[in-house]
């Protein structure tokens, strides 16, 4: 369990903990090694010593840091999430970092989105969603759910096609956030 508190130093509630979850999910454990690496990468970019951010052993031993970047073992997501605390990192800037300085596939395309919705270029939306749903159909991620939901409700709004999304198990607060959301999408 995370042990974050005032003594230590650490937030004592963890807001992005999910969030951690989610993209070591992404990484998967064949990746440690890069996963490790890019903590020493990013440790020696801010010029910490290893005791600085492990808390001077309290987050990891030493001899376990060395064990995790050089990918002969694995940590803990409370462990990881203390390290990118004492880092000083955003969950968002570790993943960019990790993926050598790009934004992640799903972001990518989301701007090209964003720009083909702009210039009203439905032919690249449909060329996007195409490729969005052959993105979630090999990796079944909600990411790639909604970012096709998202094309589809540009094109939608290109060709004048009116859109309403109802569900009766929505209470009316719900469907009232829903359709809110429908609204803020067709007029990004």
């Amino acid at each position: 369990m995370y042990k974050g508190s005032k003594k230590n130093g650490l937030p004592a509630k963890p807001s992005l903990y999910r969030d951690i979850l989610k993209i070591l999910e992404r990484f998967s454990l064949n990746k440690s090694k890069r996963i490790g690496t890019t903590i020493n990468k990013i440790r020696k970019l801010k010029s910490l010593k290893i005791k600085d951010i492990t808390n001077n052993g309290q987050i990891l031993s030493k001899s376990a840091y060395y064990r995790f970047v050089n990918g002969e073992s694995n940590i803990q997501a409370t462990q990881f999430m203390n390290l990118l605390f004492r880092l000083n990192t955003s969950l968002k800037e570790f993943e960019f970092i990790h993926n050598d300085y790009q934004l992640p596939k799903v972001e990518q395309i989301l701007q090209l989105v964003l720009t083909a919705a702009s210039k009203q270029d439905i032919h690249t939306l449909k060329k996007l969603s195409s490729q969005a749903k052959n993105n979630f159909s090999k990796t079944n991620s909600y990411q790639y759910q909604h970012l096709l939901i998202t094309i589809e409700l540009f094109i939608h709004k290109l060709e004048g096609i009116q859109v309403g999304i109802t569900n009766p198990s929505l209470t009316p607060d719900l469907q009232t956030g829903v359709d809110n959301i429908v609204h803020y999408l067709l007029n990004l």
